[in-house]
């Protein structure tokens, strides 16, 4: 990236400081795509584990008289 930065004028020191941000931010990129599909894959998960939980809970009778206070 160096290379390609001096053949686009820029100087040996501005062309390793641009290089060096480009990288950065590539990888600064590639981290938060990875950090979407890990959030992604953990909800998938959540509302896997939330569909069994739905169907154990204990229906409740709407009809019956209240109880407590």
């Amino acid at each position: 990236m160096t290379r390609y930065f001096r053949s686009q004028g820029s100087n040996a020191s501005e062309a390793a400081s641009q290089a060096i941000a480009w990288v950065g931010q590539t990888l600064q990129q590639q981290v938060d795509f990875l950090a979407y599909i890990d959030v992604f894959w953990t909800l998938a998960m959540i509302g896997a584990l939330m569909i069994p939980l739905a169907l154990i809970i204990k229906p409740i009778d709407l009809r019956a008289p209240a109880k407590g206070h």
